[in-house]
């Protein structure tokens, strides 16, 4: 079986060596046996450290857009430079089997395919990626009035998919509600 490749995006206030360490574990197992290889990118907008990042990692801190969302243009600008980023790096250092996203990460691999098969309605669903893994990621939303509300107008994404969600994750049951509705009428 060949190895597959896959692009992964951080969390929002981290940045790619710091993912690349929490993901470690899970990876070396899947390199043992040429399983998978991982390709780390990091965000282009600075920001300070995430939840629970400060103290335990050094910085450059990185997220790829505002987070969380508002509904201004400079919020939009900023999601649509991350998907340019995305593309840029599928050309220069792909092509990739699978999408790999933590927290922010997850949310816009999730937003990324979601245009991709919007704006390229007769691309294959596996155009650009043939599957995602979501790990910890909030359904995409942006903060109107103080709360956040889910982006209903993103279309389905069309391959297969993996959505991890811990336990102790207070958001979990709310995010995989606002992940089912966008999976209704999928068929995998």
């Amino acid at each position: 079986m060949p190895t597959l490749r896959f692009l992964c995006l951080h969390g929002a206030g981290t940045n790619s060596d710091i993912f690349r360490l929490q993901f470690d574990p899970i990876s070396e197992e899947l390199r043992k046996d040429n399983s998978a290889t991982f390709h780390f990118i990091d965000g282009e907008e600075d920001s300070g450290p995430g939840p629970g990042i400060d103290g335990l990692f050094e910085g450059p801190y990185f997220s790829f857009y505002a987070w969380p969302r508002t509904c201004n243009s400079e919020d939009e600008k900023a999601v649509e430079n991350a998907y340019e980023l995305i593309y840029a790096t599928i050309g220069q250092e792909g092509p990739f089997d699978g999408i790999l996203g933590f927290s922010q990460g997850a949310t816009l691999a999730f937003q990324f395919l979601s245009q991709h098969a919007k704006r390229f309605p007769y691309d294959l669903p596996n155009a650009v990626f043939r599957c995602g893994v979501f790990i910890c990621g909030p359904p995409p939303f942006r903060v109107i009035s103080g709360k956040p509300v889910c982006d209903e107008d993103l279309g389905k994404i069309r391959i297969p998919s993996l959505h991890i969600q811990g336990p102790y994750y207070s958001e979990g049951q709310g995010e995989y509600h606002g992940y089912r509705q966008s999976y209704q009428g999928v068929k995998l």
